[in-house]
Formats: C-alpha cells, structure tokens, sequence
C-alpha cells in the first residue's frame, strides 16, 4: 500500500511543483519590483542605491509605490530614514524624505520573518499617476545620520499598477 501512494506520489510531483511555480509567478499588476543586497560591513552614507530604466507607458494608469526593506535585530534604532530621488524621463528631478518604521515603541520588531531578520514593504504612494511616459531612473540613499548605517541588508522598489 505505501509503495502505491509514493508512486501515485512521485507521479504528481512534477505536476505540482509547475502548478507552485505558475502561481507564484504570476503577478499580472507587477510593472518593477527589484531589491539591492548592501554591503555585509554596512552601508556608507555617500553610496546610493539605483534603480535604473524603470519603464511607465501609462500615464492614465495608478499606481501603488512601494519601498522595500530587510533589517536584522542588529539594526539600532526603530525607525529608518531615506532619501529617494526620482529621475523622469524628460531629465526633471524630484526629491523626497521618507520615514519607515521598523520597530514598535517597546522594541518589538515589525514585518515578515523568522529569526534575525525582517522583511518590510512599506507602501509609499497609493494611486499615483506618473506624469511622463518613458524610463525612470530611482536613487535611494539612507539618511541617518551614520556615515556607515549597519543592521539594513537590503532595499528596494515595487511598483504595481492598480
């Protein structure tokens, strides 16, 4: 009996495995989602993450930004701020300051994960219209003070189109 239901098994198995792989691909809203892994050492004030040739075609489209952190329990503060920088497609620069939370008041640490680390996507923008079509280019820099910030090992953005 048990070799029959390991074969019935084994014979499903290639079946599923495409099925898991189908679904979790499958992210139709999905216009960019990439992440940066920063140095083990810690990351230098003046090095910027860059995000480049972001395509938008639609400009009637909203859109939900998102940033993307992973900290470990090793990061020394609650909260986590950075400068994102935008670049449109027609050479226009915009600048912002943004302010993540990472921790609550007591300590207790906020976003997905076992262990050591926490992965948090932090909605940014909710229905935003980008005003030119074309390629974007994003620079994400932390501003915390730190000439070497440790505890952050990885950022980045998404972008889904509602």
């Amino acid at each position: 009996m048990k070799y029959i239901l390991i074969k019935s098994l084994s014979k499903l198995a290639p079946a599923i495995i495409i099925l898991v792989i189908f679904l979790t691909s499958c992210d139709s809203n999905m216009v960019f989602d990439s992440s940066f892994t920063l140095p083990a050492n810690g990351w230098n004030e003046k090095s910027a993450v860059e995000f480049k040739d972001v395509v938008v075609s639609d400009t009637l489209a909203l859109y939900n930004f998102y940033i993307s952190v992973r900290n470990t329990d090793a990061y020394r503060f609650s909260n986590f701020y950075l400068f994102l920088t935008t670049k449109l497609p027609n050479g226009k620069l915009g600048r912002d300051t943004i302010e993540i939370k990472l921790a609550e008041l007591n300590g207790k640490w906020l976003g997905q994960g076992f262990g050591h680390y926490k992965d948090n996507q932090i909605l940014v923008r909710k229905a935003l219209r980008f005003p030119v079509s074309g390629k974007y280019d994003f620079l994400i820099e932390h501003a915390m003070r730190q000439e070497v910030l440790t505890g952050i090992n990885n950022v980045g953005i998404r972008i889904e189109k509602l």
